[in-house]
């Protein structure tokens, strides 16, 4: 029996539609603010699988390093990551630190190196902090096993976020993090540490720099009752740092 040539592609897109081999549907919404950043939604959408559901979380590895990590449907897809690195470091040496990146395509500027699933990119020479001296903040886009494999969509993300990032807190200094200053605690030889008891090695100290008042009276006695002259006392300072001085009477 013939079969016409217009129910043969009929059947065929019947067919191929009930495969599955369409891409599920980005039914989730993208905010314009991601862990602080406002980047296009449509960028990050772009490098995103299908799904129902969006999430994000900010995870800090170290001191150096902020990620903004992504999941769809509960499942990690993709990261997007601001992280301090050396001034003598650039993109593509960067780049080697993170998977995904080999053999990845460079900008002529030599500032953006990206693949089809990660890309690093280096802010601009004047994104500088007091917590990173003589450092360069660097951002890194990165997919996780999300099936996402598409250079071009990975290299407008890392574009726009290295241009987010430059434009935010994170190359002013002024966050919280970055207006505190160090604290740092100088040892004076001469003042004791406080202690809320007396016991062991300060009371010791203390005894020697201050003997029993019986003592003092008994001494005070023998010199026919006229006052004392104040007692002498050295101080050493312990050649550790941050240990407290030992004092000794002369």
């Amino acid at each position: 029996m013939a079969v016409s040539l217009s129910a043969t592609v009929a059947l065929a897109a019947t067919l191929s539609a009930c495969s599955g081999d369409e891409p599920p549907k980005k039914a989730y919404t993208v905010p314009s603010s991601l862990c602080g950043i406002t980047v296009d939604p449509a960028l990050v959408k772009a490098a995103l699988p299908g799904g129902d559901s969006l999430t994000s979380a900010t995870v800090k590895p170290n001191g150096g390093t902020v990620r903004c990590n992504l999941s769809v449907d509960g499942k990690e897809a993709l990261s997007l990551a601001q992280a301090w690195r050396g001034e003598r470091d650039n993109a593509m040496g960067v780049a080697q630190g993170y998977a995904d990146t080999d053999d990845g395509a460079v900008s002529e500027d030599l500032r953006f190196v990206h693949t089809g699933k990660a890309g690093v990119g280096k802010t601009v020479s004047s994104c500088k902090v007091p917590r990173h001296p003589e450092q360069d903040l660097y951002t890194v886009v990165q997919t996780r096993d999300s099936g996402v494999d598409d250079p071009d969509a990975i290299e407008k993300l890392l574009i726009a976020y290295t241009k987010a990032v430059e434009g935010s807190a994170a190359c002013r200094g002024d966050t919280p993090l970055e207006r505190r200053s160090p604290q740092v605690t100088t040892a004076d030889p001469g003042v004791l540490p406080p202690c809320t008891k007396e016991t062991g090695a300060n009371s010791r100290e203390r005894a020697a720099a201050d003997p029993p008042r019986e003592r003092l009276r008994a001494v005070s006695s023998r010199s026919g009752g006229l006052p004392l002259p104040p007692r002498r006392a050295r101080v050493r300072t312990s050649r550790w740092w941050g240990s407290p001085p030992e004092i000794y009477g002369i």
